[in-house]
């Protein structure tokens, strides 16, 4: 499995994708929207993990960008905050999961294996 990580913090960023890669799965990154998109375009990716605060343009924009353009994969939109309505609305239509920071290492594997988190 090909998964795309997009964190604009760093520290969080650099852990998921150590976490990942030690499951043997192929992981890029980014911190931002705008490159996820341009990733998502050129990539083969099965995954995305996006965060909604992005500079520029924010994970749920991602996400309904991403989906606008084709991709077929899983979504899975990261917060430290409860989602509005509206973006709960536009996750749930872009069929996103919805994974809540902080989050352990398992709940991260949880959430890329598809189990309730």
């Amino acid at each position: 499995m090909r998964i795309l990580v997009v964190e604009d913090e760093e520290v969080v960023r650099r852990t998921m994708v150590r976490v990942l890669e030690r499951q043997g799965w192929g992981v890029a990154n980014c911190a931002g929207g705008e490159e996820a998109l341009e990733r998502l375009a050129a990539d083969d990716i099965d995954l995305v993990i996006v965060d909604v605060t992005l500079p520029g343009l924010d994970g749920v924009a991602v996400a309904d960008a991403a989906r606008a353009a084709g991709f077929a994969g899983r979504l899975i939109i990261v917060s430290g905050r409860d989602l509005d309505d509206g973006q709960a609305r536009r996750v749930a239509a872009a069929r996103g999961d919805f994974l809540r920071k902080p989050f352990a290492p398992q709940q991260l594997l949880d959430a890329v294996h598809g189990r309730e988190v």
